[in-house]
Protein backbone atom coordinates (compact mmCIF):
# COMPACT_ATOMS: atom_id res chain seq x y z
CA UNK A 1 0.00 0.00 0.00
CA UNK A 2 1.11 3.54 -0.48
CA UNK A 3 1.26 6.34 2.06
CA UNK A 4 -2.11 7.89 1.16
CA UNK A 5 -3.93 4.55 1.30
CA UNK A 6 -2.34 3.82 4.69
CA UNK A 7 -3.10 7.17 6.27
CA UNK A 8 -6.33 8.40 4.68
CA UNK A 9 -8.73 6.31 6.82
CA UNK A 10 -7.51 7.74 10.11
CA UNK A 11 -7.10 11.22 8.62
CA UNK A 12 -10.76 11.15 7.55
CA UNK A 13 -11.87 9.87 10.98
CA UNK A 14 -10.06 12.76 12.66
CA UNK A 15 -11.48 15.29 10.22
CA UNK A 16 -15.03 13.96 10.61
CA UNK A 17 -14.70 14.08 14.39
CA UNK A 18 -13.53 17.69 14.34
CA UNK A 19 -15.96 18.94 11.70
CA UNK A 20 -18.83 17.06 13.36
CA UNK A 21 -19.49 14.96 10.27
CA UNK A 22 -19.40 17.86 7.86
CA UNK A 23 -18.74 17.36 4.17
CA UNK A 24 -15.88 19.78 4.71
CA UNK A 25 -13.90 16.95 6.35
CA UNK A 26 -12.98 15.46 2.97
CA UNK A 27 -11.97 18.89 1.66
CA UNK A 28 -9.74 19.50 4.68
CA UNK A 29 -8.06 16.11 4.26
CA UNK A 30 -7.56 16.67 0.54
CA UNK A 31 -6.06 20.11 1.18
CA UNK A 32 -3.78 18.58 3.81
CA UNK A 33 -2.45 15.98 1.39
CA UNK A 34 -1.96 18.61 -1.30
CA UNK A 35 0.05 20.85 1.02
CA UNK A 36 1.89 17.85 2.44
CA UNK A 37 3.05 16.58 -0.96
CA UNK A 38 3.95 20.09 -2.10
CA UNK A 39 6.17 20.40 0.99
CA UNK A 40 7.77 16.98 0.37
CA UNK A 41 9.02 18.17 -3.01
CA UNK A 42 11.47 20.40 -1.13
CA UNK A 43 12.85 17.75 1.21
CA UNK A 44 14.46 14.34 0.97
CA UNK A 45 12.69 12.97 4.04
CA UNK A 46 10.31 10.05 3.58
CA UNK A 47 6.61 10.58 4.31
CA UNK A 48 5.88 10.85 8.02
CA UNK A 49 2.56 10.12 9.74
CA UNK A 50 3.45 12.50 12.57
CA UNK A 51 4.07 15.38 10.16
CA UNK A 52 0.85 14.59 8.29
CA UNK A 53 -1.08 14.55 11.58
CA UNK A 54 0.28 17.96 12.56
CA UNK A 55 -0.51 19.37 9.13
CA UNK A 56 -4.04 17.97 9.36
CA UNK A 57 -4.54 19.44 12.83
CA UNK A 58 -3.33 22.84 11.60
CA UNK A 59 -5.75 22.71 8.66
CA UNK A 60 -8.60 21.67 10.97
CA UNK A 61 -7.80 24.57 13.31
CA UNK A 62 -7.90 26.95 10.33
CA UNK A 63 -11.18 25.41 9.16
CA UNK A 64 -12.62 25.83 12.66
CA UNK A 65 -11.54 29.49 12.88
CA UNK A 66 -13.12 30.20 9.50
CA UNK A 67 -16.35 28.27 10.18
CA UNK A 68 -16.96 28.51 13.91
CA UNK A 69 -19.79 31.00 13.45
CA UNK A 70 -21.63 28.43 11.29
CA UNK A 71 -21.04 25.41 13.51
CA UNK A 72 -24.05 24.28 15.46
CA UNK A 73 -22.94 22.45 18.55
CA UNK A 74 -24.77 19.15 18.83
CA UNK A 75 -27.02 18.77 21.83
CA UNK A 76 -26.09 15.74 23.86
CA UNK A 77 -29.17 13.74 24.69
CA UNK A 78 -29.22 11.47 27.65
CA UNK A 79 -29.57 7.96 26.32
CA UNK A 80 -29.35 5.29 28.95
CA UNK A 81 -27.02 5.72 31.89
CA UNK A 82 -23.80 6.61 30.06
CA UNK A 83 -25.23 7.61 26.70
CA UNK A 84 -25.12 6.00 23.30
CA UNK A 85 -22.13 5.94 20.99
CA UNK A 86 -23.70 8.79 19.00
CA UNK A 87 -24.21 10.85 22.14
CA UNK A 88 -20.60 10.26 23.17
CA UNK A 89 -19.28 11.27 19.73
CA UNK A 90 -21.47 14.38 19.80
CA UNK A 91 -20.14 15.21 23.25
CA UNK A 92 -16.54 14.73 22.08
CA UNK A 93 -17.29 17.12 19.21
CA UNK A 94 -18.36 19.74 21.78
CA UNK A 95 -15.09 19.58 23.72
CA UNK A 96 -12.66 22.50 23.55
CA UNK A 97 -10.12 22.04 20.75
CA UNK A 98 -7.19 21.00 22.98
CA UNK A 99 -9.26 18.35 24.78
CA UNK A 100 -10.88 17.21 21.53
CA UNK A 101 -7.43 16.68 19.99
CA UNK A 102 -6.35 14.47 22.87
CA UNK A 103 -9.65 12.57 22.90
CA UNK A 104 -9.58 11.99 19.16
CA UNK A 105 -6.02 10.67 19.20
CA UNK A 106 -6.57 8.26 22.09
CA UNK A 107 -10.26 7.35 22.15
CA UNK A 108 -11.24 7.53 18.49
CA UNK A 109 -7.97 6.52 16.81
CA UNK A 110 -7.06 4.11 19.61
CA UNK A 111 -3.46 5.26 19.95
CA UNK A 112 -1.61 4.55 23.17
CA UNK A 113 -0.54 7.56 25.25
CA UNK A 114 3.07 7.56 24.04
CA UNK A 115 2.11 7.35 20.36
CA UNK A 116 -0.59 10.01 20.77
CA UNK A 117 1.83 12.29 22.60
CA UNK A 118 4.43 11.83 19.87
CA UNK A 119 1.98 12.51 17.05
CA UNK A 120 0.33 15.51 18.71
CA UNK A 121 3.64 16.98 19.84
CA UNK A 122 2.51 17.07 23.47
CA UNK A 123 4.24 15.77 26.55
CA UNK A 124 2.59 12.60 27.87
CA UNK A 125 1.70 14.37 31.12
CA UNK A 126 -0.01 17.18 29.19
CA UNK A 127 -1.92 14.65 27.13
CA UNK A 128 -3.03 12.78 30.26
CA UNK A 129 -4.26 15.98 31.92
CA UNK A 130 -6.23 16.96 28.79
CA UNK A 131 -7.77 13.50 28.67
CA UNK A 132 -8.67 13.76 32.35
CA UNK A 133 -10.38 17.13 31.83
CA UNK A 134 -12.17 15.78 28.75
CA UNK A 135 -13.33 12.68 30.64
CA UNK A 136 -14.67 14.80 33.52
CA UNK A 137 -16.48 17.13 31.14
CA UNK A 138 -17.98 14.23 29.16
CA UNK A 139 -19.16 12.47 32.33
CA UNK A 140 -20.83 15.67 33.51
CA UNK A 141 -22.54 16.28 30.14
CA UNK A 142 -23.70 12.70 29.69
CA UNK A 143 -25.13 12.44 33.20
CA UNK A 144 -27.10 15.71 33.01
CA UNK A 145 -30.84 15.41 33.01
Amino acid sequence: MNFVEDTSPWALRIAYAFTQGSRDAEDVVQETYFRYWRRLQHTLRPPSRAYLYRALMNNLKSWYRNNRHQILVAKVEKVGELGSDIAVRDAIARLPLAERTAATAVWILGLDLDAAANITGLKPTTLRSRLSRARSRLNRWLKED
